[in-house]
């Protein structure tokens, strides 16, 4: 992995990661001390995919770095986000058995504080978390896929307090409501003026021959009592 830093047309260019490995990016955020906070994951030599987590100064210089790992599963990191204290709050999937989104707290220093495996088997088959975002309720929000055999709810928003207990968990552009949807997934998820708003993508039918489906952009809106408030599988 390569990160590189504009400053006063001077540009910083920094390597992380190991030759002859696969090594990736998940996202990466500014700090409460002007240092970065990096999140990825690498592919081990037991073929295993393992979390990472780096933190730098400023300037890019390392202060630690970090890796999630399960003896007997792999651990993948899609987003992370911080709060005013400076915690880090982390997603993405645990395949343990089963696949299931998973969210993990630590502290300014990287500090571990807990973790929490979001299992849904009495009513669906795996599932992973997409992204992240803190409402202004101080809760913590997950952008989470869930795939059943029937695929009716797919995309949900999970609702949990920053101790990591689930407060609540809604499914958004379900079979249920739109009949012609097929494998809606959120990919991202951000807030503006207690509105959150999803982007992502779905299958939807071919205006003149309802037996085909194709990929489209996806795009919903749900207000602050977390009603849906706009939906467009998008037609351009």
């Amino acid at each position: 992995m390569v990160f590189w830093q504009m400053l006063f047309a001077q540009k910083t260019e920094v390597f992380f990661g190991e030759s002859n490995r696969m090594d990736w990016s998940a996202g990466i955020i500014e700090m409460y001390d002007n240092g970065y906070y990096i999140s990825g994951g690498f592919e081990g030599s037991d073929d295993y995919i393992y979390g990472w987590n780096i933190k730098s100064d400023k300037n890019l210089e390392i202060l630690y770095d970090k890796v999630f790992e399960h003896s007997l599963g792999d651990i993948g990191i899609s987003n992370s986000i911080t709060d005013s204290e400076g915690n880090i709050y982390i997603c993405g999937y645990i395949s343990y058995t089963d696949q299931w989104p998973f969210i993990s707290k630590m502290g300014p220093c990287g500090e571990y504080q807990w973790c929490k495996i979001l299992n849904y088997e009495d009513e669906f088959n795996n599932g992973w978390s997409n992204d992240i975002i803190l409402n202004n309720n101080n809760e913590i929000v997950l952008l989470t896929t869930l795939v059943s055999d029937d695929q009716i709810d797919m995309t949900h928003l999970i609702g949990l307090s920053n101790n990591g207990d689930v407060l609540w968990k809604k499914p958004y552009a379900s079979r249920n409501d739109h009949s012609w949807i097929r494998q809606p997934i959120g990919s991202s998820i951000i807030s503006h003026n207690d509105v959150y708003y999803i982007s992502g993508k779905c299958y939807w039918p071919y205006p003149d021959d309802t037996t085909h489906w194709f990929l489209r952009p996806l795009f919903i809106g749900i207000d602050s009592l977390l009603k849906k408030n706009g939906y467009c599988p998008s037609m351009l």
